[in-house]
C-alpha cells in the first residue's frame, strides 16, 4: 500500500520538473518516511547523486534539502522550487482580473516615461492588491511597489538563489510564519511580504532605514551591527529601494489627479 502511494506521489513530483536523480531520491526518502520499518534503498548515495549533477556544491545541498523537505512535508511549493532550481518551473499562474467594474487603472504617461516598461505593466497589474494589503496593515503602497520592484522585478514566479520566491521574494520559513501557503500566488505573496515589512517596521520602531535593511539581510543582522549591516548588498539596497519608492509615490499622486 505504502509503495502504491509512493509512486504515485513520485510520479506526480515528475511534473514539477524534477531530474531523475531527484527523482529517485524522493521517492526512496518518501518511502522511508512513511514506512520508517520497511527495508528499502539507503538514501546517502541518492543524495549523493543530487548533490554531484548541480552546477556547484552548495546548490546541490539546497536542492537536496529540498527534496528531503519535501518528501516530510509533501508540499507543493517545495517541489516547484526545485523544479524553478532546474530551470524547469511550472507556468506562471493566471494573473489577477482587473478590478470590477472596468478595466486595470492605467499609469499617467508622464508617470511611466520613468519606470522601465515591465515596471509599468507590473505596476497596473498588481496595483489592486498592494493598495488591498496596504491598508489592511497600515503599510505605504509606493513603498511596497518599491520593494516589488527591487526583489522580483515584478515576476510572480521569481526564485532567488537563496530560495526565496515569489513577488516580494519570501524565503519559505518566513512565508509559511506569515500565514503564505503558496508564495507563488501573488495575493498570498503580497499579503505576506507587506506583513512581514510592517512587522519588522514596528520592530524597529519606525525607522524605515533599519525595516528595509531587515527586509534584505534579516533582523539579526541589523541588530548585530546596530543599524544597516556592513555588507555591499545592503548598503546598496537600501537607497535604491527608498528612491524607488518616490518614483511609485510620484506614479500614485500623478494617476490620482488624472
Amino acid at each position: 500500500m505504502v509503495a502504491a502511494v509512493v509512486a504515485a506521489e513520485t510520479e506526480e513530483a515528475r511534473g514539477f520538473g524534477l531530474t531523475q536523480a531527484q527523482l529517485d531520491y524522493y521517492n526512496a526518502s518518501r518511502g522511508a518516511f512513511l514506512d520508517p520499518d520497511a527495508a528499502g534503498v539507503s538514501t546517502r548515495d541518492l543524495r549523493a547523486r543530487v548533490i554531484a549533477e548541480a552546477d556547484s556544491p552548495e546548490r546541490g545541498r539546497n536542492i537536496a534539502n529540498l527534496v528531503r523537505r519535501a518528501t516530510h512535508t509533501h508540499d507543493s511549493s517545495d517541489l516547484r522550487l526545485i523544479g524553478a532550481y532546474n530551470g524547469q518551473a511550472p507556468a506562471p499562474r493566471p494573473q489577477p482580473p482587473a478590478p470590477a467594474g472596468g478595466s486595470a487603472p492605467q499609469v499617467p504617461a508622464a508617470a511611466a516615461a520613468r519606470l522601465p516598461r515591465n515596471h509599468v505593466q507590473g505596476f497596473e497589474r498588481y496595483d489592486p492588491l498592494v493598495q488591498r494589503y496596504a491598508r489592511e496593515f497600515g503599510a505605504d503602497p509606493a513603498m511596497i511597489h518599491a520593494i516589488i520592484a527591487q526583489e522580483s522585478n515584478y515576476r510572480p514566479d521569481a526564485v532567488s538563489p537563496r530560495g526565496a520566491q515569489g513577488l516580494m521574494q519570501l524565503m519559505p520559513g518566513t512565508a509559511r510564519d506569515m500565514g503564505v501557503q503558496d508564495a507563488f500566488d501573488p495575493a498570498q505573496n503580497i499579503r505576506g511580504g507587506v506583513r512581514y515589512y510592517m512587522m519588522r517596521l514596528r520592530q524597529l520602531n519606525g525607522n524605515v532605514d533599519l525595516a528595509l535593511a531587515s527586509y534584505n539581510a534579516g533582523l539579526g543582522a541589523v541588530q548585530k551591527h546596530g543599524g544597516i549591516p556592513p555588507f555591499r548588498e545592503t548598503q546598496q539596497y537600501v537607497p535604491e529601494v527608498k528612491q524607488r519608492r518616490e518614483t511609485f509615490a510620484a506614479l500614485i499622486a500623478s494617476r490620482s489627479a488624472s
